[in-house]
């Protein structure tokens, strides 16, 4: 005969996302005098199909280049690193382990008119130990429209987004799990940062 074991209770699981102050505009500032403007390349999304992966090029319409420390410092990693450990120590309490910058390193968007990015989630056969994503806003929210970062709800029609999502510096924290999209831009430009957190596969 088995008898059943009481799980953990963690009441904040089901926290879709979680939004905080990340950077100063000093912080924006540092990243993008870093950016190489003859580095952009269009953005590529890898769709599973058949157990094989393809370049999905209607999914997404962005341009990147990928962001490394800052040799002197590490900047803007350590605090990142903080802000994101916190933030999973109050809510989902994962297990947490490295940023990789060898096959997953983190990325600038750039989202110009009609950029997008279709829902989607973050982990995939090729990426099974992605854990949390984040994305940080280097915009301000007066510089474009549309654009929105929206997550999932179960429903068609959208929910309000509070106005931390769009505020300039913030970090806006997921499970990798969590189905997100970015809505199409319809005016001027969108910059944000993003990068995920890996960690041992769900047991």
């Amino acid at each position: 005969m088995l008898y059943p074991m009481l799980a953990n209770n963690n009441k904040m699981a089901t926290i879709k996302y979680v939004a905080s102050k990340c950077f100063t505009d000093e912080d924006i500032e540092k990243v993008k005098n870093r950016l190489d403007t003859n580095k952009w390349v269009e953005a590529t999304v890898y769709r599973e199909k058949e157990n094989a992966n393809i370049i999905d090029i209607t999914g997404r319409k962005a341009k990147s280049q990928y962001l490394l420390p800052n040799q002197q410092d590490a900047h803007p990693f350590p605090q990142i690193t903080h802000i994101i450990s916190n933030i999973n120590n109050n809510y989902w309490n994962y297990d947490l382990r490295y940023i990789t910058f060898a096959d997953d390193a983190p990325a600038i968007f750039k989202y110009e008119l009609g950029g997008k990015h279709l829902w989607h989630i973050d982990c995939s056969q090729t990426q099974a130990t992605r854990k949390l994503s984040y994305s940080i806003q280097l915009s301000d929210s007066s510089d474009y429209e549309g654009g929105d970062l929206e997550f999932f709800d179960g429903d068609e029609k959208q929910k309000k987004l509070p106005p931390e999502i769009r505020k300039k510096g913030s970090i806006i924290v997921f499970p990798s799990f969590t189905w997100h999209r970015i809505t199409p831009i319809t005016k001027g430009i969108r910059y944000a940062m993003v990068g995920w957190i890996h960690g041992p596969s769900y047991r």
